[in-house]
Order: C-alpha cells, then structure tokens, then sequence
C-alpha cells in the first residue's frame, strides 16, 4: 500500500496544482476566502461534496486552495462536505446498498455537518 501511495502522490498534487491554476487566485478568494464567512463555508461544502476523488485528490487540493487564498474555515468545509456529502458515492454506492429511505434520513441529518465544523474551526482559529 505505501509503494502505491508513494507513486499516486506526485500525480494527484500536480493534478490539484493544475486545478488551482486555472482558477485565478482573486476568484478562490473571493469565493471561499477568509472573509467570505458563512456563504464561503457554504459553497466550500458543496464544492467539496462534487468532487469525485479520493484523498489522494481531495487533500493536495485542498492544501493548494489553502495556499491560493481559500480560508480556514472554508478549507475545513471543503474537505467534511468531501467526507459528508459525496454525492457521487451516494448515487453508485448508498442508494443501490442502503436504499433510498436510509440515504434521505441519512443525508437530512447530516446536511449542516459541513458547516457547523467549518464554523467551530474558525472560532477555534481565531483562539489560536
């Protein structure tokens, strides 16, 4: 497994460097940056729940959104609505095995996760 590893990483952090590159740093910012508050936490989240990637992916882009101007808060948001959401996972793996009324409930009480983490985060940010 570390061999492997090994081998995707270079890959995916070129991957999300190019990503980030074709996104001006002024539109990240702007979006999801630190003064972007609860509507970045917001779009960070979904952001983060749309991308269909592992973490080999999801974590050197968040890192490279990080260092191109996304806040904290909204980091944090971006990579629970990755964990949370998934919404490529729940279509090919949830609502074939677990059924549409365990996913509905499932996902309805987990919907604000997201952001609550991404809210406390930044409290525990500004503390620090």
């Amino acid at each position: 497994l570390s061999k492997t590893v090994i081998k995707i990483i270079p890959f995916a952090l070129l991957a999300a460097t190019i990503f980030t590159q074709m996104i001006p740093q002024s539109v990240i910012a702007g979006l999801i940056g630190e003064d972007t508050g609860l509507t970045g936490m917001v779009i960070a989240a979904v952001a983060g729940g749309m991308l269909p990637s592992g973490p080999f992916l999801s974590f050197p882009l968040a890192m490279t959104l990080f260092s191109t101007g996304a806040g904290q808060a909204q980091i944090v948001s971006f990579l629970t609505g990755w964990s949370v959401y998934a919404f490529y996972r729940v279509i090919v793996w949830e609502l074939p095995s677990m059924g549409v009324r365990f996913t509905a409930q499932r996902r309805a009480v987990s919907i604000f996760l997201p952001i609550i983490s991404g809210c406390i985060a930044g409290l525990l940010f500004q503390l620090m």
